[in-house]
């Protein structure tokens, strides 16, 4: 039977219940293809960001007094059988008609509503786990993961301090008391509200401030963060596992994995245990993945996007022209923060004209050059990337210290924090905007208004895209001292503020604009035998034949400065960079 409909150039459209599954079984066993996938999972979490996205919680959500339409239990009876009965056969083949049935009920419920740029969306998302396209270079992750392990043994031995000591928080406190007298900070529990804990995560401020007021421990630090760190391992061998060369992946592609509305934002996240979302630019796990032969893959990152909607969004003008005028808004700031004129690419020269390091010495290598700038390009750029959403000084710090500015302290955080709210006061205006809305998606008495691109209707804003950010038992709170409000996040009650729902409408339009981009480029590039692969964060991923790589390259470039019609006034301006190669090399 899938023989027979799933034949060559057929124009069905595939639809399960978690696609990403029924159709890599589709396609990587049976060697079948649909023209299109679409998946009622994803169109849940869409809909109901809140909510779990199970079939049997979906179908109650949809058919509340239709006791018929419930997944069905039969599953558990043959789990972990091999051999079945003919009974426990037709028990189990009634349980799959039943499964069957039921999703096209909740997609047939769900279909009217949803918008069909969505489902196009869905559709290429989940063609780039089907159908891999990227072929994995398996030495590189191999050397690469060697370099880490042998990185980590030379930091501990540089540390002086058993890899088991660093790797305990218990041994590891009880030592900087024991042979350097320091006290190891302390915080409150986030799982046991109350309760004390050591503060001796990556992140933690305490832990952060700790290390920059002891510096001369530098390599004890290092040792500890190295040996308590396990991603990029991690990683590495999951991505050599899921590309592994077998009788169903006989080339060793490795699939895409990402959850089409993973995000309340609506954007995108990882999933089957991997993350593209989370590998590093420029790093050798990217640079594993390669073209197929006679191919290449051309990458395009949109330049300052959530930096330019939310100027845009809040009617920050002046900001808005420099975008359009190629300013560097990193250098600027800094320049404005630390009173003399910054450029965080200027690469320091001896007076001959050579590339200096770090250490002053000379190299060839203008990759190993170091910055004259440094430390005030990246506070400029942290600064411009964190504070549009209303963040606060003491958050702020840890992001610098995260950063390396390791001589930052509040004193700094709190000049940069104003100066920063002063030369962006209507955005730091429309923080306060953010608090009125709220206030109106409260009220049960409501009446829907337009506000920009978006419609503030109660508990929920509707987006450009016909999708909805969503707020659901929004209520103000009060306990007599200060008044809040909260939502119910899916497993707790969540504060909700006016930085807090900037950041999540400048997100959710952002994503709309890169995936308005994607599709778009998705139509155009098909003409070429070429297609989107991939997309992270504001990327787009695209893979194409030699021969048309030019082409394509200049319909991205188009596509990626086009403003879609409900943001362009004239006044935005949207750009990108990128490039192309036999890998993932960006």
């Amino acid at each position: 039977i899938l023989h027979s409909t799933f034949t060559p150039g057929n124009t069905h459209t595939m639809i399960a219940h978690n696609t990403m599954f029924d159709g890599a079984v589709l396609s990587w066993y049976y060697g079948l293809r649909a023209e299109r996938y679409w998946d009622t999972q994803g169109m849940s979490r869409a809909i109901w960001a809140q909510c779990s996205a199970s079939l049997d919680q979906l179908a109650a959500r949809l058919f509340p007094d239709d006791k018929t339409k419930r997944k069905g239990k039969e599953l558990h009876s043959v789990d972990g059988l091999k051999d079945l009965t003919d009974e426990q056969n037709k028990i189990l083949g009634g349980y799959c008609v039943q499964d069957a049935d039921l999703t096209f009920d909740c997609f047939a419920q769900m279909y009217p509503y949803f918008p069909n740029d969505e489902l196009e969306i869905i559709d290429i998302t989940l063609q780039m786990f089907i159908h891999p396209a990227f072929v994995l270079h398996r030495q590189t992750i191999i050397d690469y993961m060697e370099s880490l392990h042998a990185r980590r043994a030379e930091l501990v031995k540089a540390a002086g301090v058993p890899k088991e000591t660093l790797s305990s928080n218990k041994q590891f406190s009880e030592y900087l008391k024991r042979v350097h007298n320091i006290d190891t900070p302390m915080k409150e529990s986030d799982s046991n509200p109350g309760e004390m804990t050591m503060a001796l995560a990556k992140d933690d401020l305490a832990f952060l401030s700790l290390q920059a007021k002891h510096p001369e421990l530098k390599r004890i630090w290092e040792a500890r963060t190295t040996v308590m760190s396990n991603s990029e391992i991690t990683r590495g061998k999951r991505l050599l596992d899921h590309a592994k060369v077998s009788h169903i992946n006989p080339n060793g592609l490795i699939a895409g994995p990402l959850s089409y509305c993973g995000a309340h934002t609506k954007r995108f996240s990882g999933t089957n245990k991997v993350n593209f979302q989370n590998f590093k630019r420029g790093s050798p796990i990217r640079h594993a993945m390669y073209a197929p032969t006679g191919h290449k893959v051309l990458v395009r990152d949109l330049s300052n996007i959530e930096g330019r909607m939310n100027a845009w969004f809040h009617e920050q003008k002046d900001k808005l022209v420099k975008y359009a005028n190629n300013v560097d808004i990193y250098n600027e700031l800094a320049t404005t923060i630390y009173g003399y004129p910054v450029d965080r690419k200027a690469l320091k020269k001896n007076d001959a004209g050579q590339y200096l390091d770090k250490k002053d010495n000379v190299t060839d290598n203008k990759d190993h050059a170091a910055k004259i700038f440094d430390v005030e390009g990246r506070v400029g750029k942290v600064a411009e990337l964190g504070l549009g959403y209303q963040m606060g000084a003491t958050t702020f710090l840890r992001q610098l210290l995260l950063e390396g500015v390791s001589t930052a302290d509040e004193a700094f955080a709190h000049k940069i924090v104003k100066t920063w709210r002063l030369l962006n006061s209507k955005i730091e205006k429309g923080w306060k905007r953010c608090e009125s809305v709220i206030f109106d998606m409260a009220r049960k008495d409501l009446e829907p208004y337009q506000w920009k691109c978006i419609t503030v209707e109660k508990e929920r804003l509707r987006l450009p895209s016909g999708l909805y950010l969503t707020y659901p038992g929004l209520v103000r709170k009060d306990n007599g001292h200060e008044q809040w409000f909260e939502y119910w996040e899916g497993d707790f009650m969540k504060t909700l503020y006016g930085g807090l729902l900037d950041e999540n409408i400048i997100q959710a339009i952002s994503r709309v604009v890169m995936t308005t981009m994607m599709l778009n480029i998705s139509r155009r590039i098909k003409q070429y035998g070429a297609r989107v692969v991939l997309t992270v964060h504001d990327e787009i991923v695209v893979i194409a034949p030699d021969e048309h790589v030019e082409n394509v390259d200049q319909i991205m470039a188009e596509e990626m400065s086009r403003c879609p019609d409900w943001c362009n006034d004239g006044e935005l301006t949207l750009t990108s960079e990128g490039g192309h190669a036999q890998n993932y090399s960006k």
